[in-house]
């Protein structure tokens, strides 16, 4: 909350007290949800660090949070252990991009793809699906950032498939806004690719879906 209303530092504070806990509940190596709990404790700290462009004070959190994340994965039958590890990759890769080293990212980005493509084999899992499609995103954003503006598309419209599935269910506002987020991607790609009649298709369902949920005012 403290991060989303700008207030890095009360976020920073809260956080490091919640990693106090943390660490002495972790202390019993037996208890895999307190190992999770401080996983969560770096990753957010992560997330901090972040906000504030300190990308070596993220890269610390969130390696700190892989290596438990690698142990708790150890159970391969823990979809939540799994789906934790893929996060924890996802983070690296992305503070790689910021930091240009585009060779690393792409690295943790193949680990994450590999878990989140196991995971969403079960298409009726919603939240598996969604992650694979934010990966997608990541894969997109770190090809365009390579210059690699084809492949960035590729990954793009891999995500567009996904996020209109999700949306099939016209109820759900938070898919309605995903998928009025990744047109916005579609169509962004598509003018630096030159591609004018996709880009107006993509700004023409990107309008539309702001306009049906009112998402300009959310």
């Amino acid at each position: 909350m403290a991060i989303a209303q700008g207030d890095l530092w009360g976020a920073r504070i809260w956080y490091e007290k919640a990693l106090e806990i943390a660490e002495e509940l972790a202390k019993d190596q037996t208890n895999t949800q307190a190992q999770r709990d401080l996983l969560i404790s770096y990753e957010r700290l992560g997330e901090v660090a972040v906000a504030r462009e300190d990308l070596s004070g993220a890269r610390g959190w969130y390696e700190k949070a892989l290596a438990i994340s690698v142990e708790l994965a150890k159970d391969q039958m823990n979809a939540e252990a799994q789906r934790d590890l893929s996060i924890s990759y996802n983070n690296l890769g992305k503070v790689s991009v910021a930091q240009g080293d585009l060779s690393l990212a792409r690295g943790w980005y193949e680990k994450a793809l590999a878990i989140r493509e196991e995971l969403a084999k079960d298409q009726t899992n919603a939240k598996a699906l969604r992650d694979l499609a934010i990966l997608y995103e990541s894969y997109g954003d770190f090809t365009y950032a390579e210059g690699e503006f084809l492949d960035a598309r590729k990954w793009y419209e891999k995500e567009l498939v996904i996020a209109e599935e999700l949306a099939k269910d016209t109820t759900n506002i938070e898919a309605q806004r995903f998928l009025h987020i990744v047109w916005k991607k579609t169509e962004e790609i598509s003018r630096e690719l030159g591609d004018l009649e996709s880009a107006n298709k993509a700004f023409l369902k990107w309008r539309k879906l702001q306009e049906t949920y009112n998402l300009n005012k959310q």
